[in-house]
């Protein structure tokens, strides 16, 4: 079985890769060629190269800009998926403290509820436990004995 579960995280790794290349491939800069960049010999007059130099010059400006752009897009990409990730983290352990602050909460009330109980229960049983409650339960009620001692 653990043959098995290798092979299948090893296919998942190979997945994920493939995957992964395949977002590259789509991310790569998309260039649009500009078709009237002439050549700088082929049947051109002694004018023509400074404007295929001008031309040249123009498209590689193009490009490095949509080079530069695609790379601050990425970056900007990557910054907020850090951010929402350190935000995630930091919510998920607020709401673990919360809900630890909850529980101690909730002990302390039921806490303090079952002493509530376990007071009234025992004032109750102090308060039915009087002169006629002793003789049923077969215990005798014995007068003052500072009432006695004034004969």
């Amino acid at each position: 079985m653990t043959a098995d579960l290798d092979a299948l995280a090893t296919f998942e790794r190979k997945v994920q890769q493939l995957a992964q290349r395949q977002e590259e491939k789509e991310e790569a800069l998309a260039v649009d060629p500009v078709i009237n960049v002439m050549g700088s010999t082929a049947g051109a007059g002694s004018g023509e190269f400074h404007t295929y130099r001008g031309y040249r010059t123009k498209e590689l400006a193009r490009l490095a800009d949509m080079e530069k752009e695609a790379v601050r897009e990425k970056a900007q990409r990557e910054w907020e998926e850090e951010r929402r990730q350190a935000q995630e983290e930091v919510e998920s352990k607020t709401a673990k403290n919360a809900e630890k602050r909850n529980k101690k909460k909730e002990k302390k009330r039921a806490a303090m509820a079952a002493e509530k109980a376990a007071k009234a229960a025992k004032r109750a049983a102090g308060s039915s436990a009087g002169p006629a409650a002793q003789e049923a339960e077969g215990e005798e009620c014995e007068p003052d004995e500072h009432a006695q001692d004034s004969d």
